[in-house]
């Protein structure tokens, strides 16, 4: 997840929200970074007069965490470090705000305008600025116009202050040359795959068998094992079982009422022009009876598909364009009005009433909702309940029985939380392998007495167990009879590979000439690029070490590989050329970001930096810090 996130900040819409990612984290432990709980009143980072709140950091985390984090929780999320991750970018932002603030720095209209039409994220096949790019890319990474533009706003700040003093870092472009030759060098090569048949295989004799394990026998060993009960509470276990009263539900649908009115919405198209000027000409055309589309074709060159805002609320539009917009009326044209984004013309398609839904329609949502939300509240009374009965003596079912939970049994697990022989766990319905795959599970069974009680312990969000382990078994070696079918089948496997690359080496120094089963390539890079192979990156590697002509051998892990290379391809100067630009950005990014990490890192002290993240972690996880 953060590596797509990484991957993404190299556009500036994920820079609006990503900016100087991978230098975030600069800033912490330097400075007066606090780790108490209230440091300074609600704000969870200041640096000078610039603050961001724990509410606006957190929400800043969900955001990205619902727009990138492909369905990952609130507490996966932080575990594995977005919030971290979040606090370290935000933290840099309020430090680059303060420094602008104190020089007077400032971003104009022009400028948001220049940025949002130079983004090649919000272009057209043609290359051109273009309304549905925009809204689509925005809505993708979670933004509503008014929020972009104020993030812009603050991006634009930024690089002003780190322009002046980064633009003078450049990569040698005599290395760059090097480099560029080195990646687009491209080759040619035939080669043949040896397979590992174990079908052709016949079983091994009892000497053979012997000598085998006898050599291997400490990869047959049986691993320290035990078996558990275990007690697994979580909402979700408990949601099912609660009913929620007619009075109750009817309660929540007034109290919520906000949560069921549908805002009034239109469906608009419009057109975005440089200047007034030309916005007030295509609306002379509008008023003299030419349509809409004729006039955006004419003046823009844009087809019906461009002139498409879509059907939006109100609060989706920036500020400027809002009131406008949704004060005309049907099939009026409204503008020509400002924006970051140019002069605007906007007609009125198709005009949405408010709505509010019926009772019966949201009931069962108002109900699912209500056991969502109980189950979250009870499930620490659950906690304080199980607590209390294995405290007083009950046992686990008895335990388990009381807040309507399943004792689960594991019937042997290694310290890896896998079986006997290394394999992972299966369970039909997903629990047992689950609490396999959970560190804090297996941690906790290995560190608990034999058939001694767990206390109530939480992984996961809002999720608790108890674990007794009932048995353990020693590490011991395993008799052959034990072990047999697995030894003769790594036996047949070892043989196989071996006679595949007998077989390998023979046609090495062999005529290649008389062997029609050679595949040939055409060029390929050294990523295998070009290469119709699953194993098209180990051909790769191998013709890329080996000089023109020469054959070599390469194991798979199945079998082996015999390759040749055929033919070295150079990159023209043009091919050359194209490549440097590409890099020199990229690595000028590089030497920018370590100028911007010192620059970050000074500020810190200037300004004071303090971040205190554990105020951001209790709004997400909750009061316990869970």
């Amino acid at each position: 997840m953060l590596q797509s996130m990484r991957e993404g900040a190299k556009s500036p819409i994920m820079k609006a929200f990503l900016l100087f990612l991978a230098a975030g984290f600069a800033l912490w432990g330097i400075g007066d970074i606090s780790s108490g709980l209230f440091s300074d009143g609600n704000k969870a980072i200041k640096a000078g007069d610039k603050s961001a709140t724990a509410v606006e950091v957190a929400t800043e985390f969900e955001r990205i965490r619902r727009t990138a984090g492909g369905g990952i929780s609130t507490g996966d999320a932080v575990q594995f470090g977005l919030l971290d991750e979040v606090v370290g970018t935000t933290a840099r932002q309020i430090l680059f705000e303060a420094e602008a603030d104190r020089l007077g720095l400032t971003s104009t209209k022009a400028m948001q305008t220049d940025a949002i039409r130079q983004e090649p994220t919000f272009a057209d096949a043609l290359g051109e600025f273009s309304s549905s790019a925009f809204r689509s890319s925005l809505a993708q990474s979670g933004f509503t116009e008014p929020a972009y533009l104020a993030r812009l706003d603050s991006v634009l700040l930024q690089e002003q202050l780190l322009q002046a003093v980064s633009l003078g870092g450049q990569f040698p472009d005599v290395l760059l040359d090097r480099i560029a030759r080195y990646q687009l060098e491209k080759r040619t090569a035939s080669w043949l795959v040896f397979s590992a048949e174990t079908q052709n295989i016949a079983p091994p004799t009892d000497t053979e068998l012997d000598t085998f394990y006898s050599e291997q026998k400490s990869s047959y060993d049986a691993p320290q094992m035990r078996s558990a009960e275990v007690i697994l509470l979580s909402p979700a276990m408990i949601a099912p079982n609660l009913v929620i009263e007619e009075t109750e539900l009817r309660d929540a649908f007034e109290a919520r009422q906000d949560e069921f009115i549908r805002p009034e919405s239109r469906t608009i198209r419009q057109m975005v022009f440089s200047t007034e000027e030309l916005a007030q000409a295509a609306l002379e055309k509008l008023n003299a009876g030419d349509s809409f589309a004729d006039v955006a074709n004419a003046a823009l060159g844009w087809s019906a598909e461009d002139t498409e805002l879509g059907t939006v609320e109100r609060s989706e539009l920036a500020t400027e364009l809002a009131a406008p917009l949704f004060e005309a009326a049907l099939n009026q044209v409204a503008g020509p009005v400002q924006s970051a984004f140019g002069w605007h013309l906007a007609i009125i398609d198709v005009i949405n009433p408010a709505e509010s839904s019926a009772y019966e329609d949201v009931k069962a949502a108002i109900s699912s909702r209500l056991a969502e939300e109980q189950a979250l509240d009870r499930i620490y009374d659950f906690v304080a309940q199980l607590e209390d009965a294995l405290g007083s003596g009950a046992t686990m079912q008895e335990a388990a029985s009381l807040v309507d939970s399943q004792l689960v049994s594991i019937d042997g697990i290694d310290v890896n939380g896998r079986d006997i022989d290394g394999n992972e766990i299966a369970d039909t319905d997903s629990t047992i392998a689950n609490l396999a795959g959970d560190s804090l599970f297996i941690t906790e069974l290995f560190a608990t007495d034999i058939q001694t009680i767990s206390p109530v312990i939480e992984t996961g969000a809002d999720t608790f167990f108890v674990v007794k382990p009932v048995s353990e078994t020693e590490s011991r070696e395993r008799a052959l009879a034990e072990v047999k079918d697995r030894v003769i089948d790594d036996w047949r496997a070892e043989q196989a590979i071996a006679q595949a690359r007998a077989d390998a080496e023979q046609a090495q120094a062999g005529n290649l000439a008389q062997t029609g089963a050679l595949s040939v390539s055409t060029g390929f890079s050294r990523l295998g690029n070009g290469i119709d192979s699953d194993f098209a990156r180990l051909i790769a590697n191998t013709s890329f070490e080996t000089d023109m002509g020469q054959i070599a051998l390469a194991d798979t892990g199945e079998g082996t590989i015999l390759v040749r290379t055929d033919g070295i391809i150079a990159a023209s100067d043009d091919e050359v050329n194209e490549q440097i630009d590409q890099l020199r950005g990229d690595f000028d990014s590089l030497i920018h970001n370590d100028i911007n990490s010192a620059i970050g890192i000074r500020l810190a002290d200037i300004h004071s930096l303090d971040v205190n993240p554990d105020m951001v972690r209790q709004l997400l996880l909750g009061q316990t810090g869970r």
